[in-house]
């Protein structure tokens, strides 16, 4: 990821656009960093890292 070959630039021809949810509840986009769908406020899922993510895997 250290963007040299323009991947991550939006003007370069290589860029790659970051992949989108969709929601569940109303087809909108989720926000991948907090699991919070843009359109509808629903969760789709709990941002990794948290203890919501955590207890949800099983892992306490």
């Amino acid at each position: 990821m250290c963007g040299r070959c323009g991947k991550f630039d939006p003007d370069s021809p290589l860029y790659t656009p970051p992949p989108t949810i969709p929601c569940l509840a109303c087809g909108g986009d989720v926000d991948p960093a907090t699991g919070i769908c843009r359109d509808c406020g629903a969760s789709a899922f709990a941002p990794v890292g948290t203890k919501a993510e955590a207890d949800s895997e099983g892992r306490n």
